[in-house]
């Protein structure tokens, strides 16, 4: 075993600030929370309990509380009003001391180094089940200085029951570890996405909606220029532990495999590629890594091209169809709805005369 070395260069990590703040409401849609200023974790009601066996102690049982944490923030989202026990009677009319409600947030703190200071990574926190309880409020005259009041409020959970584990309101990923196309579609969810749509042309003028067909011309044709077109964007929201434990777990990339004999071109599982991971422990399976993945993407794309241009093909030449499409993509196994993601789909067909 080699000796252990202290203060390596690259191993003097830290983590430091709080920021990309969002706020889930009840139907667990995302708003954006500016102003977050720290957020400060505790456990409630952590106890130890020792273990004794003929009058020596031999261990100790730790019941480890529900996740709590204070709250500042320089402001809040309108949004949040309802959940702090403020309710609108009327326009720009409200009264407090009401019932809360209970929410979600996410947010990130910045993983450092020595090397690389506050680029080397983040980790990303999920919140479930809070309840918050404004603290107390100073107000004081304005003087040659502005301070600007700074909202407290006590955070409780009620903790998530997950299959195989402890029940728990905070999960989190780590940027370092995770594989960024998981943590990408992760991102996508909580932040919701915007993203170009489809479009349409038929030898005329180019509109927004369902296919888009063009004449791709002999083999070394540049063809027809595809148009720039709308966005289409989704919903920030909060998914739940499950469907985010089926997301890493179950996480399969797809691969381009054309069909001649129907001239479409499937987004398929590739077995050896497929990954089993659960949050930041990877499973036994050895993936491969993630240049395999440019590799096989770039070879299914030469081999498909090259397949236009046989010379014996029997559909050489033929037009080319593509439909670009926002779709969804099924995250996890039995989840209510996944998050949309752009896919592409080739087809080619005969043009019937």
């Amino acid at each position: 075993m080699a000796k252990l070395q202290w203060d390596k260069a690259g191993q003097r990590l830290f983590e430091a600030g709080v920021d990309r703040g969002v706020l889930y409401l009840a139907d667990n849609s995302g708003v954006a929370w500016n102003g977050l200023t720290a957020l400060d974790e505790n456990f409630s009601e952590d106890s130890v309990e020792p273990v004794y066996f003929d009058g020596v102690k031999i261990n100790d049982v730790i019941n480890s509380g529900d996740f709590a944490a204070d709250l500042s923030a320089y402001t809040y989202p309108d949004e949040f009003d309802p959940y702090q026990g403020v309710v609108a009677l009327g326009d720009g009319l409200y009264v407090d001391g009401q019932e809360n409600r209970m929410f979600g947030m996410s947010f990130r703190t910045l993983v450092g180094n020595d090397l690389e200071f506050m680029d080397l990574g983040y980790r990303l926190h999920i919140l479930y089940n809070l309840t918050a309880v404004p603290g107390g409020l100073e107000r004081a005259t304005i003087s040659d200085t502005v301070d600007p009041l700074v909202f407290q409020w006590g955070l409780t959970t009620v903790p998530v029951k997950v299959d195989g584990y402890h029940p728990t309101a905070h999960i989190y990923f780590d940027s370092r570890f995770i594989p960024a196309d998981i943590l990408a579609a992760v991102e996508d969810i909580l932040y919701g996405t915007s993203a170009p749509g489809s479009a349409d042309y038929n030898g005329g003028d180019w509109w927004g909606g369902q296919t888009l067909e063009i004449d791709g011309g002999g083999p070394g044709d540049d063809g027809e220029e595809l148009p720039e077109v709308g966005t289409v964007e989704t919903q920030a929201r909060l998914p739940s532990i499950q469907e985010l434990l089926d997301l890493v777990t179950l996480w399969a990339p797809k691969t381009i495999v054309p069909h001649f004999d129907t001239g479409i071109a499937d987004l398929e599982t590739n077995p050896r590629l497929a990954k089993r991971r659960v949050f930041g422990a990877q499973s036994q399976a050895d993936p491969p890594a993630l240049g395999e993945f440019d590799r096989v993407a770039k070879q299914v794309q030469q081999d498909l091209f090259e397949s236009l241009s046989v010379a014996d093909d029997p559909i050489r030449g033929a037009p080319v169809q593509l439909e670009l499409q926002r779709q969804t993509f099924p995250f996890g196994v039995g989840t209510k709805q996944g998050d949309d993601r752009c896919r592409q789909r080739v087809k080619r067909h005969r043009r019937m005369s």
